[in-house]
């Protein structure tokens, strides 16, 4: 099991508790104070993250795009707000996006791509691949965005490898 940005949140706001409490500390020489995660600060990204969600299944797609992308901002490490954001953009019509947001979240946690993961989000990944790229291939004016298109076209290629189990 890979353990992804929001696991090591939830750990360092552990080791954070832990050390205020007193039961982490420097053996040797002065303590130097690292900055962890308050529990705080973890709960808030809790929180932050569980309201993203509730406005998406409340079909408040732009208030969730907002929430998540000012979270995914905010919380680099986390993948899970992108696999959200690419729920939301597909559930627009907005295929490119929702492709390159899962590529974002597999390249972050190669589990969402693992069909043996309790993570695997391959379902919604080839739902947008399956039904998103004639959408995308008609969006994208070839003569205006060939690099849109080659960047779309290169991630849904990834994403099917990444789902077939193959190399990145």
């Amino acid at each position: 099991m890979k353990i992804d940005g929001f696991d090591l949140l939830i750990a360092a706001g552990g080791i954070g508790f832990l050390w205020a409490a007193g039961l982490v500390g420097v053996s040797r020489g002065a303590p130097i104070a690292a900055p962890a995660p308050s529990t705080s600060t973890t709960r808030k990204a809790i929180v932050d993250l569980g309201r993203a969600r509730a406005a998406l299944d409340a079909g408040k797609t732009q208030k969730a795009i907002d929430q998540l992308t000012q979270f995914a901002a905010v919380n680099p490490d986390i993948a899970e707000p992108h696999v959200l954001l690419a729920k939301a953009f597909a559930s627009r019509g907005d295929y490119a996006n929702a492709i390159r947001q899962y590529k974002t979240a597999v390249v972050m946690d190669p589990e969402y791509a693992d069909l043996n993961s309790d993570k695997y989000i391959g379902k919604g990944i080839k739902s947008v691949l399956a039904h998103g790229w004639a959408p995308c291939e008609i969006t994208l004016n070839p003569e205006r965005n060939d690099a849109a298109r080659a960047a779309v076209k290169d991630d849904a290629a990834f994403l099917q490898r990444m789902l077939a189990g193959g190399c990145n």
